[in-house]
């Protein structure tokens, strides 16, 4: 076609095929994630006092955690009426963000009734607390395992697929409840967070013909936690293992930024449950969504662009090295948090399968075969064979004893040189080598500071220090390249496989053709890949590069093909060749031809331009 017209600075050999594309006939359907956990919880009326004010209200709404967990993926909590309004069913939940700024009302003094004078429902909700109030804290206050924070909800952020996302402020526990004179269960803090609410009655009803799976996304959320865990508190990360019943689960609140800015990958503080609604609580971002700010300015600069996918490629890394495809890539599923973007909404992910590699198999085969034997010797041929080699009664080669014999007394004609880096010369009398000692123990009392062999101890002291950190960088570079063998072998032994069709699910602009014709197997990293090009386009250009991503469209057909650059120029967008280089290397309609995460990153206009960071 018009590959001609595509720059060609770059190394053609580096960035003309995807290099890390599975084999195609190795197809498999994705992986299960591990078992969902959820931690049963109660929506209480509860005391909670605001340092801030010094006051003691008692508000509705509270969600806190009740039992030890208990795995729960099927079949779900018991059926019950919801009162609840169902959720608008639109492509993406879209959650976690703020609508408008988290203002000082929210988290000093929301609107709720005043103490005293509570609702119908509250009093209620108060009484049935108030029934088991004594025995409940006394629990709790002796019980180690008592939760330690809950979630207080507040006004709806926005409509989900299943339910909506709300605002909360996360409360502590308060021990003992009746202190300084103040009877209060749990204080207000200063920590927000988002609470995605989603009715058991609406999953039920909808999760198996909706792309989007909320059990799945939990369990994903969990997974990719644990995932994290591992791979920060390990040089050599792996993927966490499926015993579900010994790990925390719970994010730390002083590890949430962390893990967020770490991972550029949204996770959650906790997984909840009752008997109608599934609750995702996870940490409230301040930026709100990329697009959001894409919108405000129309476009972003180059320098913007490639700050902002820099940030969504090290998500996508992430997203890789757990052996995730996300399958929503857009900017509607990039949240801004503290001047990073994370990557949100797993509800239709997939964990990438993976196979042995037979070679592999091979050679662990090989490394457990014991090792080959010395066929020189009738000895050696004993111990593989028997095991210990003194039982067996062998005779010595006469050959092998008469070359030893001539050896021996080889060495005995030849005069014995003097050892002189030792203290004693290696001799057969045992008063010689004492004498020898002695001496040199004289000439170290004479000389002072002088060492045997004429150097300063000064020196001798630092040359052993040298030594000894040469030593030390010896070993740490063997570490490494022990971890990186590792890593490597890891890589060769488990080899990505192509996902069967799963079905054509995403927003049209950002799906890839091979997903929305849902025929042949896919590549899951290659779809996440293909998304990310199309928000570049979108922050370069402002625009969408095609409605759907089929060869009706006229712009998918000519753009896909070659003709990305020369129509881009036609329309005077004014990107650098550099930008619509890689913005074509990576819309290509087929797989094989687009760049992998790895090529992207290593692409001259991701690497030799400057970023503009987002202004405060």
């Amino acid at each position: 076609m018009a590959r001609a017209a595509i720059n060609t600075n770059a190394t053609e050999l580096q960035f003309r095929f995807n290099a890390d594309l599975p084999d195609p006939l190795r197809a498999r359907p994705p992986e299960a994630f591990p078992e969902a956990q959820l931690d049963p919880c109660a929506r209480i009326t509860t005391r909670i006092y605001m340092a801030s004010t010094n006051q003691v209200r008692t508000v509705p709404d509270v969600l806190v955690k009740t039992k030890p967990r208990h795995i729960i993926s099927r079949p779900f909590p018991p059926s019950t009426t919801s009162n609840n309004e169902e959720g608008d069913d639109s492509e993406s939940s879209s959650e976690f963000s703020n609508d408008d700024e988290m203002s000082e009302e929210d988290a000093s003094m929301p609107d709720v009734p005043e103490e005293g004078h509570p609702s119908q429902s509250q009093s209620q909700s108060q009484n049935d607390e108030n029934n088991n109030n004594g025995e409940e804290e006394s629990e709790s206050e002796s019980d180690d395992s008592s939760p330690s924070r809950a979630y207080w909800l507040q006004r709806t952020l926005r409509d989900a697929i299943y339910g909506a996302v709300k605002y909360a402020i996360v409360l502590k526990k308060r021990v003992p409840a009746n202190r300084d004179g103040i009877l209060a269960e749990w204080e207000l803090t200063t920590d927000a967070c988002a609470v995605k609410e989603m009715d058991w009655q609406h999953i039920r009803r909808d999760q198996t013909h909706l792309a989007e799976d909320p059990i799945k996304e939990v369990a994903a959320l969990q997974y990719l936690q644990r995932w994290y865990s591992s791979s920060s508190n390990s040089s050599s990360p792996s993927p966490p293992s499926h015993n579900n019943n010994t790990s925390t689960l719970s994010l730390p609140l002083d590890q949430v930024d962390r893990a967020l800015l770490d991972s550029k990958i949204m996770l959650p503080l906790d997984i909840l449950t009752d008997d109608r609604f599934l609750y995702s609580v996870m940490p409230y971002c301040d930026g709100g969504e990329l697009f959001d700010r894409l919108d405000q300015t129309d476009k972003f600069t180059e320098g913007q662009a490639r700050y902002w996918m820099h940030q969504i490629i090290m998500g996508l890394d992430n997203l890789q090295k757990a052996g995730i495809c996300h399958r929503d890539m857009s900017l509607e599923n990039l949240l801004v948090h503290k001047g990073v973007s994370l990557i949100i909404d797993m509800g239709m992910c997939l964990k990438v399968p993976y196979e042995e590699d037979p070679e592999s198999q091979l050679e662990q085969q090989q490394q457990q075969q014991p090792s080959l034997p010395n066929t020189n010797t009738h000895a050696s041929l004993a111990h593989y064979r028997y095991g210990n080699v003194s039982k067996v009664p062998y005779e010595e080669d006469p050959e092998s004893q008469l070359e030893q014999q001539q050896h021996q007394l080889e060495q005995q004609q030849q005069p014995s040189l003097p050892n002189t880096n030792t203290h004693a010369n290696a001799t057969e009398d045992g008063n010689t080598n004492t004498n020898m000692n002695n001496n040199i123990q004289g000439l170290i009392g004479a000389f002072g500071n002088v060492g045997v062999n004429g150097t300063n101890k000064g020196q001798q002291q630092q040359h052993q220090q040298q030594q000894i950190q040469q030593q030390q960088i010896q070993q740490q570079q063997q570490q490494k390249m022990q971890m990186e063998t590792m890593e490597r072998n890891q890589r060769r032994r488990q080899r990505r496989c192509m996902i069967l069709p799963q079905g054509t699910c995403g927003k049209w602009h950002y799906m890839s053709p091979e997903i929305y014709q849902d025929s042949a197997p896919f590549d899951g990293f290659a779809v996440d890949m293909w998304a990310t090009g199309v928000i570049l386009f979108l922050m370069l250009t402002g625009f969408p590069p095609w409605e759907r991503p089929c060869r009706t469209d006229e712009r998918f057909k000519y753009m896909t093909q070659g003709y990305l650059v020369q129509m881009l120029t036609e329309w005077n967008v004014g990107l650098s060749g550099d930008a619509m280089d890689l913005l074509q290397r990576m819309l290509w309609i087929d797989p094989n031809d687009r760049l992998s995460l790895a090529q992207v990153r290593a692409h001259p206009w991701m690497t030799n331009g400057p970023l503009q960071p987002p202004s405060a």
